[in-house]
């Protein structure tokens, strides 16, 4: 009953001012992040904008809801800073010092990419223009919201790198890495859990990239990612790229 009753913890909120460089805005890099990373769960049909919804998720864990992540004052991240959106990313902690566990987190994005993801939110894109939408609070099962008071925490701002430089393109496989782990989270779905899985140290989640991780389609049926291991024995290059 404890569990029921009890508020779920708050967060201290580090200052990472000074971090963000601003000679490497690329507001169009910022717009495919966004289109890749952010409109899944953010878009709302009903306004045509970022502004949440509520996203299928299996019935053990209850229902959450998406942010409103436009450029609204009241609902949005209209007052939030650019170092408030920056921790946000990286740990998951909002600047009302409440932390988001379902939201992929993104420690080790780099400087620039990271920066023109906020300059995009930022930009006068219509997905991201001022919306006065209001998600409701999440309905935390009884399960979730044990896991959030006694294991599920934040990332650690300390451990994280925050002066990491331009990944290197002609290294194929360090950038791959980089997309895969990194700046498009594909293990994040493709790994056993997503609950499990560890961002900053991604190599370290349970069943990294072997599937299993579960969803829930528009139906309500729950889904399964599929495994991401030996691709190449299942697919051509053409047949993976298409």
């Amino acid at each position: 009953m404890q569990v029921y009753f009890s508020d779920l913890p708050k967060y201290s909120i580090v200052s990472t001012i000074g971090i963000l460089k601003t000679d490497s805005v690329d507001i169009e890099e910022g717009k495919k992040l966004a289109l890749t990373i952010c409109y899944s769960c953010h878009y709302n049909q009903q306004t045509e904008t970022l502004a949440g919804r509520m996203h299928g998720n299996p019935k053990k864990m209850g229902n959450f809801y998406s942010g409103n992540i436009t450029q609204d004052k009241v609902f949005g991240i209209g007052n939030w800073t650019d170092d408030e959106i920056y921790y946000f990313l990286m740990t998951g902690v909002k600047p009302n010092a409440d932390y988001v566990f379902d939201m992929p987190k993104y420690p080790n994005l780099t400087d620039e990419d990271m920066l023109s993801l906020i300059a995009f939110l930022r930009s006068n894109h219509k997905l991201v223009l001022p919306t006065a939408f209001e998600n409701p609070k999440p309905e935390y099962s009884f399960l979730m919201k044990a896991a959030l008071l006694y294991w599920l925490r934040p990332i650690d701002i300390d451990k994280i790198d925050l002066n990491k430089t331009a990944i290197n393109k002609q290294d194929q496989i360090g950038f791959g890495k980089y997309l895969a782990t990194a700046k498009y989270s594909c293990f994040d779905c493709h790994s056993k859990n997503a609950i499990t899985n560890n961002y900053l140290y991604p190599e370290t989640s349970l069943g990294y990239f072997s599937g299993g991780n579960p969803h829930v389609d528009e139906t309500g049926e729950t889904i399964y990612a599929p495994s991401l291991l030996d691709i190449d024995k299942k697919y051509t290059m053409a047949e993976f790229v298409k």
